[in-house]
């Protein structure tokens, strides 16, 4: 059984290494990071690993301590905006800054297509949401069969709230 120094320490060295991997990835530019930078990959790693949130920095610490610690409204939404589902308003919205998918889709295997430059980013775009959309024989798009798979995936590792129909 591990001690809690060790619970502790492991939760630390995950912390680290995710964000070695988000730098690895091209989520982060530089290997230079600000603590407004930090808090948002811990922010990502907690809601990922623990499914908890915590708050923004700017709720924790305000305004003028977040400017401090490098926060810019350019670093959490808009084009530099890390990949987010979340249910609001009641619907289910998948937000992915353009900046970080196209960092994403020129990285090696496990984390993009690999060997890819885009040179065109409008028409590129354009051509992805087009795919999103493209419909097969049965009417599905990519996008129903990713939310198909989501929720069987949700199912079978025991989601509550369900009621299974005999």
């Amino acid at each position: 059984m591990q001690t809690e120094k060790q619970i502790k320490a492991d939760a630390v060295n995950e912390f680290v290494c995710s964000m070695i991997g988000a730098l690895e990835a091209g989520f982060i530019d530089t290997p230079n990071c600000n603590l407004a930078q930090i808090h948002r990959v811990a922010q990502h790693h907690i809601k990922d690993s623990y499914d908890i949130e915590i708050p923004h920095l700017t709720e924790q610490w305000g305004e003028d301590v977040a400017k401090l610690c490098g926060f810019s409204v350019r670093g959490v939404t808009g084009k530099d905006s890390l990949l987010n589902v979340e249910i609001s308003d009641d619907a289910l919205k998948i937000k992915i800054g353009t900046e970080v998918l196209f960092a994403a889709c020129g990285q090696g295997r496990s984390y993009g297509l690999g060997d890819v430059t885009i040179t065109d980013k409008e028409l590129f775009l354009s051509e992805l949401v087009r795919e999103l959309k493209t419909e097969s024989e049965d009417g599905s798009t990519p996008i129903h069969l990713m939310l198909d798979q989501a929720v069987t995936d949700a199912l079978e590792n025991g989601a509550e709230g369900v009621c299974y129909d005999d």
